[in-house]
């Protein structure tokens, strides 16, 4: 609402002018669109103001959040720079050995490497997870898919993510997890990863002791020093082997990516599969 009051004397401003005749309930929303299209700095004065209008207008209006998100991921575009992909090749001549870590402990079976970096708090992470799960299970070309979660040291709600979508794996309720908290629009608390747990019937005690254990500590360590190494400009990006080429291939050469979410779940199957 301080977006909305903040563009009043800016209304009263242009009265004079073009806008001098009445405003009705009707013309209002056209006008304070026009109007901050004319002068966006309104939208920066407030939330320079108060930083967490944002967050309260969509937590007010979540379905408002939800297109938003949506529209976002459906015109995202995947680009990969040269510069890009160079570096990476380079960090892989100069530590070989990085491939074969990146592939250990997968989450799903299959010959073909799928190595993917992802943010828990980004929607196109979050959507291209799911998507890569339903291709894992392609019945001619089955994926491994490695997943590396990045996550900030003071990023709680995102480390909380993360240790429940592993939390949920071990128990064997990693679909059904996902879809839920795909839905959710708030921050995720460990109490209400919880709660979610347990209406896909999962056990409570086990799924707070995956939680949170030295193994989920150690990945989400690992998990960032990859992310400092690749230093990669966006998630979610995508590593994988086009051929079966083997663990001790040299992926300097032979590895393809992708950074960002392809438009469709046929465009990644195209992409990934062949």
């Amino acid at each position: 609402m301080r977006l909305f009051f903040i563009g009043i004397p800016l209304f009263l401003s242009l009265a004079s002018g073009a806008y001098s005749e009445a405003i009705s309930p009707t013309n209002l929303p056209c006008l304070i669109a026009e109007c901050l299209m004319q002068n966006p700095s309104i939208i920066e004065h407030a939330l320079m103001e108060n930083p967490d209008i944002m967050a309260r207008f969509f937590k007010t209006h979540p379905s408002v959040f939800s297109a938003a998100q949506q529209d976002m991921i459906e015109h995202f575009s995947e680009t990969v720079s040269c510069d890009l992909k160079k570096n990476t090749q380079r960090l892989f001549k100069n530590s070989p050995e990085l491939w074969g870590h990146l592939q250990k402990a997968p989450i799903t079976s299959g010959k073909r490497h799928i190595i993917v970096f992802l943010d828990p708090l980004c929607p196109h992470s979050m959507a291209l997870f799911r998507d890569l799960l339903a291709l894992s299970s392609h019945a001619k070309t089955p994926l491994a898919l490695c997943p590396h979660w990045i996550t900030q040291h003071h990023d709680v709600n995102g480390q909380i993510i993360v240790r429940s979508l592993m939390a949920a794996h071990i128990l064997g309720k990693l679909q059904a997890y996902l879809d839920i908290i795909l839905n959710q629009t708030g921050p995720l608390s460990a109490g209400l990863a919880l709660t979610l747990a347990k209406k896909i019937g999962c056990d409570i005690k086990a799924f707070h002791s995956h939680m949170f254990n030295a193994h989920t500590d150690q990945y989400l360590m690992d998990a960032r020093a990859y992310g400092n190494q690749f230093q990669f400009p966006s998630f979610p990006t995508m590593l994988y082997q086009k051929d079966d080429l083997g663990d001790h291939a040299a992926p300097n050469k032979s590895f393809e990516m992708i950074e960002g979410r392809p438009d469709s779940l046929s465009s990644l199957a195209k992409m990934v599969l062949g």
